[in-house]
């Protein structure tokens, strides 16, 4: 199974070349792809390949359609969405089952590869709410499950030019044509999925029972080591929630150990152990991606899981937000 991460419209970031460096150390025996647009002439890592990405039909058509503020963050609402684009001509050209993994996504040396494969489906992935899924972790089958996947994504946008990936995927996980599986991101518990209905708890309960682990879609990694403080001028909210989502991390039993890099949720209820197998870095804390400083952030992150919530200020991200501001709104009045 071919592990493949996407970035386009930006320099890629340091924390995607210590990731990709990561997954390649981890897991020689799968191939490790990235897909950009970006010139990466001077990206010497070994044992990556790069599908240099070259604007399709497809892209162009979606870009017509999204009318997402093209200024902010070099057009970050649309190229989450058209990522997807470029990822499922991807499969299409090499016809072959694929992980896409996030750019801030890391995932365990005990990753269950071999399970994906085995199951004989189209998509995997996390739900995350009612009306949003999340491409954390995405698994593609097949070109058949790519062709669905571009025509969701054109159709969404053309019903609506503020539609989303997250919102394109949870479409796309309701969809009669292909075979989608749940990818589990918690137990099956009433108090920690406490927004969720009975329905989602007993789709949590079958996918725990095939998977055998839990996959972040969005939460735990946010709770544990915060949220990218770019989004709030330098703020990063730690231990907090996003309450339109299902998952209330706090009400997860989370412990670290038992020779393993990543933590474990204690399900008290069965009195067993549930491996986490990837972790959502929105903090996007380098040394998070680093295989030799990650446990001992990742313990101690999770020893401070029962504290209270807190707000980490960081100057120099406020100072490099306010001048971005200022940038855009020169470029803007300019437009």
């Amino acid at each position: 199974m071919k592990i493949v991460f996407a970035h386009f419209n930006s320099k890629i970031p340091k924390y995607l070349l210590l990731n990709l460096k990561r997954t390649i150390l981890l897991f020689p025996l799968h191939e490790v792809y990235l897909i950009t647009d970006q010139d990466v002439g001077k990206i010497k890592i070994k044992n990556l390949s790069v599908s240099k990405y070259n604007v399709s039909e497809n892209w162009n058509y979606l870009e017509e359609l999204i009318q997402h503020p093209k200024f902010f963050r070099n057009n970050f609402w649309f190229t989450s969405l058209a990522r997807l684009i470029a990822i499922a001509e991807f499969v299409k050209n090499h016809n072959e089952e694929i992980l896409h993994i996030e750019s801030d996504v890391i995932i365990s040396s005990d990753f269950p590869f071999q399970v994906f494969s085995k199951l004989n489906v189209d998509f995997s992935f996390p739900v995350v709410n009612s009306d949003q899924a999340i491409a954390s972790c995405l698994y593609i089958g097949n070109s058949r499950a790519a062709d669905e996947l571009i025509r969701i994504s054109l159709e969404s946008a053309a019903e609506n030019n503020l539609t989303t990936d997250m919102y394109v995927l949870k479409r796309l996980a309701e969809s009669k044509i292909t075979k989608f599986q749940l990818l589990p991101s918690s137990i099956s518990s009433r108090e920690a999925l406490d927004n969720a209905n009975e329905q989602f708890l007993l789709e949590i309960k079958e996918a725990l029972s095939i998977y055998s682990g839990i996959f972040d879609g969005s939460d735990i990694g946010l709770y544990l080591f915060g949220e990218d403080p770019r989004n709030n001028r330098g703020l990063s909210k730690l231990r907090y929630r996003k309450y339109i989502n299902y998952l209330n991390v706090r009400k997860l039993f989370i412990i670290s150990g038992f020779n393993r890099e990543f933590p474990y949720v204690s399900d008290l209820e069965n009195n067993v152990q549930i491996p986490i197998y990837s972790l959502h870095i929105h903090s996007k804390n380098p040394n998070l991606f680093k295989v030799n400083r990650i446990r001992k952030i990742i313990s101690k992150s999770v020893k401070a899981s029962v504290k209270e919530p807190k707000n980490i200020f960081s100057p120099m991200i406020f100072i490099r937000a306010v001048k971005n501001s200022i940038f855009r709104r020169i470029r803007y009045y300019k437009s």
